[in-house]
């Protein structure tokens, strides 16, 4: 899946989580806002992801890293779990960037690629889907998943003020956001 889908649908869980927690809304958009950054940390080692081409001349030190490897397992998903529970000293703080990672692979294992989700023990790739449903990216089925992200964030978040906090952190995302809205609101 592209970057921007992978945002929502971790801005989405993270935005879910927070509500589901009672939190108000300014902790709602943090959530939404921390679980759409962490949604893309997998694509670390595309060349085209978000991160890396953010990271200039340091986006080289990762070009040993094989797309959809490592970075779209289980065991990375684990390490990214301890780091932000690690970062923030409360699981329930963490959750929304556990979400957003997890997010990520489990979109990714609905594609046709799937992802080595039991590396490094096992390289072979997992599905979420059977194979005639598994979803091509950037396909309009990937679009409509967009969509649905998009809607569920509508009742937890002004879109203005979560539009500020992704705009300064996620750039592009104001833009996919409206974009994915409007397949669904004309």
């Amino acid at each position: 899946m592209m970057g921007h889908t992978h945002m929502l649908i971790g801005a989405a869980a993270g935005a879910v989580w927070a509500v589901s927690q009672g939190w108000d809304t300014n902790f709602v958009v943090i959530s939404a806002a921390g679980a759409a950054i962490s949604a893309i940390v997998p694509d670390i080692d595309h060349p085209q992801g978000h991160i890396r081409q953010r990271m200039g001349i340091l986006s080289g030190l990762l070009d040993w890293l094989p797309h959809r490897g490592i970075t779209h397992s289980l065991a990375m998903l684990i390490w990214w779990a301890l780091a932000m529970y690690l970062g923030t000293g409360d699981i329930r703080t963490a959750m929304p960037g556990i979400l957003g990672y997890a997010s990520h692979l489990i979109a990714d294992m609905m594609t046709k690629s799937g992802i080595p989700l039991f590396l490094p023990f096992h390289a072979g790739r997992i599905y979420a889907l059977p194979r005639l449903m598994r979803l091509r990216t950037a396909g309009i089925s990937e679009q409509l998943i967009a969509g649905v992200a998009a809607l569920l964030l509508l009742p937890y978040i002004d879109i203005g003020q979560i539009s500020g906090v992704l705009t300064t952190v996620g750039g592009d995302m104001v833009r996919w956001y409206g974009d994915a809205v409007r397949l669904f609101i004309p």
